[in-house]
């Protein structure tokens, strides 16, 4: 950490960037390289040096293209200059690139225009003493998470739009589990459900990605689906078994395949239907000082997903596009904690 005048020693302390008590020294640099790819790549949007090189059909591809070069050139330079941490990024070089870019996507951090890729307009929100930031000038001084923005009771200023939640910024679902499934069963028209071999019914144990072939014959609401599973085209339903005979309400299609997050849409249903059997694990944690290693035993719907994404790291580099096993400043992980434990997620300390 001394080399270059201190260089990571320098980033770390401006982010807010602290070693875990347990964490090996080669990770918390590769966690300090992970934030500074991102806050740069994010920086370079502001780039116009390739307006005059394109055409303006050509503008939005070479403005993706532009962003996700920015992250693969400063990247080779920092494991040119730290080549201890190499090793950690060896097979995620090629996903590293697309990884930040989809998250800050999926996050609303940038958004497109017919032809280029732009920052989204300054704003915050608050859960207790922490502020969530989204947009802001780099020049600000912020803690970073993962690629993700925040500040111990913060202030804003002119210009920013404070939202009145953290659920409202991010798309986060903003009623309970529990109050989720009410509603969808409220709006259920049920009517006879014709069912064949390719049928799929959600699991009540793990693993919980792997759907059954066998449905559930309690009476009890719960899901099915039919398509094509390489090609993701499913049509799902809410089913329950009445006098022997199978019901059904079909869910519609934008509430299971939203255009932005594609088929994994669905897991708002099913994480609410397991959640009010009391078959949803808990999501387990464990405290190593300044920062909380979190491990999901199951996904979470994309929005949710993607807004913790955002806000934490990959506990390996030898993957980054992980979804299970992530890495919080602890700051952070309580708030998340708060909010997704309001929504009616369970966490454990392990």
């Amino acid at each position: 950490m001394n080399k270059y005048q201190g260089l990571l020693t320098t980033i770390a302390n401006e982010l807010h960037i602290e070693c875990g008590e347990a964490e090996h020294n080669d990770n918390w640099k590769a966690r300090i390289v992970y934030s500074l790819l991102g806050r740069m790549a994010y920086a370079s949007l502001s780039d116009h040096q390739e307006e005059n090189e394109v055409i303006p059909e050509e503008r939005e591809s070479v403005s993706i293209t532009h962003f996700k070069q920015r992250i693969r050139v400063l990247l080779d330079s920092y494991l040119t200059l730290y080549p201890e941490i190499s090793p950690l990024f060896e097979t995620a070089k090629a996903e590293l690139c697309n990884e930040i870019y989809d998250v800050y996507l999926k996050a609303g951090c940038i958004y497109h225009t017919p032809y280029e890729v732009l920052q989204s307009s300054p704003c915050i929100s608050k859960q207790s003493d922490l502020q969530f930031e989204r947009g802001m000038p780099l020049d600000r001084q912020q803690c970073i998470s993962g690629l993700g923005s925040y500040l111990p009771n913060g202030s804003t200023f002119d210009g920013v739009k404070v939202y009145s939640s953290v659920q409202e910024m991010f798309g986060l679902q903003p009623d309970t589990l529990s109050d989720f499934w009410t509603d969808l069963l409220s709006h259920a028209n049920w009517q006879p459900l014709h069912t064949n071999e390719d049928m799929e019914y959600l699991p009540y144990r793990p693993p919980l990605y792997r759907w059954i072939a066998t449905p559930q014959e309690n009476g009890v609401a719960s899901i099915s689906r039919i398509g094509q599973p390489g090609r993701g085209s499913y049509l799902y339903y809410l089913y329950k078994m009445e006098n022997g005979q199978m019901l059904g309400s079909q869910l519609p299609q934008w509430l299971t395949n939203d255009p932005l997050y594609g088929g994994s849409s669905y897991r708002a249903v099913s994480n609410a239907c397991l959640a009010v059997s009391s078959s949803l694990p808990a999501i387990k944690y464990h405290i190593d000082g300044p920062i909380v290693k979190m491990r999901l035993q199951y996904l979470l719907p994309p929005a949710e997903l993607y807004w913790v994404k955002l806000y934490s790291w990959p506990s390996s580099f030898y993957n980054v596009r992980s979804n299970f096993e992530r890495v919080f400043s602890q700051p952070v992980f309580w708030a998340v904690n708060a909010i997704l434990e309001q929504t009616g997620y369970q966490f454990a300390e392990e």
